[in-house]
């Protein structure tokens, strides 16, 4: 009997990108001593993905998760994975779409390390649409930033030192959540980084982390975040999570983020790296203000839009 893997994706009133998303899951390459299982999870409670999951891929598994929020989503996934006697589970995220070989190489790396928790690339390309030159050319720094991202992630990982994972390209052993009751936060429903926080309670448990340079996915960047203020305001966002998680004293606070933060601003204005300068500063200087603002009792409310929508 060949073992199970369950590749989970949670959707929310994406139906473009769902659509997507399912285009990709069908070209995968699938391993061939495993059993694949793919699963879509609606945090819709009306289901509004439902026909088109059962119109274009009548093969997947689909579920709604009526709890609103991200972290109960990611918890259903986990659930459905054990109850249905999964080894592994596989998150991507609505609007990515994964290079062929991708389950065949995150499936490999298992085998190799054994590790508990996988992460692996994720490649941001250009917008679909039509955009001002302005739009498209900080849409191109963001690319590169994130370019420099993968190529030090894949460094620190050679040299064995941690690489955070976050659920965009992920891979899990499922018997680490049934023996150690490992669940995403559904308290950080509304701040986002729960992901972050299930990597950090990995860690905190000793198991074994891991990096997959071969496994690739890829997202476009949509027009809506093509803004300075969405981007720094979801860096700044993404600061006040990790502040939060990483509890540290006022002083070491500032003492870390005030240099972060006049370097973000150098970089904004003299492109010390190139293209990626602009992007790479601005998360510099947004992570370092939400590092600041969780200091003066902020909190991070970066899906409390979507939660009032539902």
């Amino acid at each position: 009997m060949k073992p199970i893997v369950y590749v989970a994706a949670l959707t929310y009133k994406r139906p473009e990108d769902v659509a997507q998303l399912l285009r990709g899951c069908s070209r995968l390459a699938l391993p061939e001593d495993w059993e694949v299982r793919f699963l879509i999870v609606d945090n819709d409670p009306q289901g509004s993905a439902r026909a088109l999951v059962e119109r274009e891929a009548p093969a997947f598994g689909y579920v709604v998760e009526p709890e609103p929020g991200i972290p109960a989503a990611r918890n259903r996934a986990l659930r459905e994975g054990l109850a249905g006697g999964g080894r592994l589970l596989c998150f991507l995220d609505d609007d990515e779409t994964p290079e062929r070989g991708w389950l065949r190489e995150m499936i490999a790396h298992w085998e190799r390390t054994g590790a508990a928790l996988i992460g692996g690339p994720l490649r941001r390309t250009m917008p679909r649409d039509a955009l001002p030159a302005w739009r498209r050319l900080f849409a191109r720094s963001l690319i590169a930033r994130r370019s420099l991202a993968e190529k030090r992630a894949e460094r620190d990982a050679a040299a064995g030192r941690p690489v955070p994972v976050n659920t965009s390209n992920w891979l899990c052993e499922l018997a680490i959540v049934r023996d150690h009751d490992l669940w995403f936060d559904s308290a950080m429903r509304y701040s986002g980084g729960s992901d972050a926080a299930f990597y950090r309670a990995v860690r905190d448990a000793g198991l074994a982390v891991s990096w997959c340079p071969t496994a690739i996915v890829s997202e476009p960047i949509t027009a809506d975040r093509l803004s300075i203020r969405y981007q720094f305001g979801r860096s700044r966002a993404q600061g006040i999570v990790m502040a939060a998680l990483r509890d540290l004293p006022a002083a070491r606070v500032l003492l870390e983020q005030l240099p972060r933060a006049a370097a973000g601003l150098a970089l904004m204005v003299v492109p010390v790296i190139g293209i990626a300068s602009f992007a790479a500063g601005l998360h510099l200087l947004g992570a370092a203000a939400g590092h600041v603002a969780h200091l003066r009792g902020r909190t991070s409310a970066l899906y409390a839009r979507r939660e009032a929508a539902a």
